[in-house]
């Protein structure tokens, strides 16, 4: 395993993060936006209820059969999620300086499991595999709209 990103792991269980296509992957969320049709008019009113939960799907790497064994045993639960800060563009609750890196801490993140026929075992003992995060939306909507105008 490399010595990058020494400290990322979720509830103790160290993994790498690996790159998507030549990018890292992301936090994201979508803007929840209800559409209700007013009957026999032409008009449609539109609320915006703001996010969803932050999601982020991305390719682990763990060192051991037996790390993969302990991190899958986790699904459906929440935990703490621990990756470098410069890894995301998402609002980060916690930021620690940590082996000489600055990494993010994600308190509350649900692990969904892996993405059906993702899980590859290398020769090495090295296993690869697809997962799914999530994460509550807690900051204010009406606050991230003030600040942008």
């Amino acid at each position: 395993m490399t010595t990058l990103a020494r400290a990322t792991g979720f509830d103790g269980i160290p993994f790498q993060i690996l790159m998507d296509q030549g990018e890292m992957p992301d936090w994201e969320r979508e803007l929840i936006i209800v559409s209700q049709k007013i009957p026999s008019s032409n008009t449609t009113i539109r609320q915006i209820d703001g996010y969803g939960d932050w999601e982020m799907e991305c390719r682990l790497l763990f060192a051991t059969e037996r790390d993969w064994q302990a991190f899958d045993a986790r699904r459906g639960r929440r935990g703490q999620l621990v990756h470098l800060r410069a890894m995301t563009s998402a609002p980060v609750p916690v930021a620690r300086f940590i082996l000489g890196d600055i990494y993010a801490i994600f308190d509350d993140v649900l692990y969904h499991g892996p993405v059906m026929g993702s899980r590859r075992r290398l020769r090495d003992g090295r296993v690869i595999v697809r997962v799914r995060f999530s994460r509550p939306s807690t900051e204010d909507y009406d606050a991230m709209i003030e600040e942008g105008a």
